[in-house]
Formats: C-alpha cells, sequence, structure tokens
C-alpha cells in the first residue's frame, strides 16, 4: 500500500526525526528555523563525511538558532 505524504508530514519527519526536534518545539518553529536546521544538518553530514574534524566550528553552534 502506498501512502502519500503531503508537505507538512515531510516537515514533521525532518524536524522531530531527523533534527530530533521536541515536538512542542517543532509546532512553535517557524518554516525559515527548520529551513536553517535543515541546511546546518546537512552541511554538518557532508562535511563529516568528507573527514573534517569536529572541532570545526565554522557552522555555528544549535544554541544560536533557538535563543
Amino acid at each position: 500500500m502506498k501512502m502519500k505524504v503531503g508537505i507538512g508530514g515531510w516537515l514533521y519527519y525532518l524536524g522531530v526525526q531527523i533534527l530530533k526536534v521536541p515536538e512542542e518545539k517543532f509546532w512553535k518553529m517557524t518554516p525559515r528555523k527548520l529551513c536553517i536546521l535543515a541546511d546546518l544538518h546537512y552541511k554538518y553530514t557532508q562535511q563529516t563525511k568528507e573527514g573534517v574534524k569536529d572541532e570545526d566550528n565554522s557552522l555555528g553552534y544549535i544554541d544560536e538558532i533557538f535563543n
């Protein structure tokens, strides 16, 4: 059985499952903040695959986005 998932479902999956944002914060989050977090997540995972050290904080810290 094939299910259709709308854009809201994909955003929810991205926020809660991939980015591990608590559900309460996800529902209060703006789309812009979610896109920024997704972009940072993608860049971080790409860097770690390429062997860049974790000490390189060129992307910043997650607290800078949530505050």
